[in-house]
């Protein structure tokens, strides 16, 4: 079954998740029209007309405001989800679809020694006519306590070897809880 929020619960649920205070609440709200724009829409417009959004658009615009609040551009941050949110039938790449980590990270708990975070990394493919962010994640306790898939532990390797790269880990799983918990809380608990 699909969950529908309005605007107003969204707005205010990522505005908990990055401790954006209301009297900053318009910044947040630029951001999401400027996602807009560049096609991360999110909503579904019901019969009565009134724009109503679904998770799968609410992590999208998630994604892109963590993206963004690591300094990526807002237009490399939306061409980064689109291209790697689902791939496309009998496409390779991308190696493992955006939605599928971020469904991998709700599912993770989050405490201070496990959760999944997304590695991003500031290198486009050499085909791509624009830049993306190279997207992967990582789970330090089943990475490294448990033997992980040889893919988590490339990234590990990627991590820590000696050449300079320009990377960032976002905590994902926590970022996900903590917009569930703002979608579900009452109306009058958020900011």
């Amino acid at each position: 079954m699909v969950v529908y929020y309005s605007y107003q619960r969204v707005e205010r649920a990522l505005c908990a998740v990055f401790e954006i205070p209301s009297s900053r609440r318009s910044k947040l709200r630029a951001r999401i029209k400027h996602m807009q724009k560049l096609g991360l829409k999110a909503a579904d417009r019901p019969a009565d007309g009134r724009a109503e959004y679904e998770q799968d658009g609410i992590d999208q615009w998630l994604v892109a405001l963590a993206l963004m609040d690591n300094r990526a551009d807002p237009v490399l941050a939306v061409r980064t989800i689109k291209a790697n949110w689902r791939r496309a039938k009998g496409e390779s790449l991308p190696r493992k679809e955006l939605a599928e980590i971020v469904r991998m990270a709700r599912e993770t708990p989050y405490d201070n020694e496990r959760g999944i975070f997304l590695l991003l990394q500031g290198v486009s493919l050499p085909a791509e006519p624009e830049p993306l962010l190279t997207v992967g994640s990582v789970c330090p306790v089943r990475d490294i306590n448990r033997g992980g898939k040889r893919e988590d532990m490339q990234n590990w390797k990627l991590l820590f070897s000696p050449q300079p790269r320009g990377f960032t880990l976002i905590p994902l799983s926590y970022l996900l809880h903590t917009l569930d918990a703002a979608l579900a809380a009452p109306k009058e608990t958020l900011p």
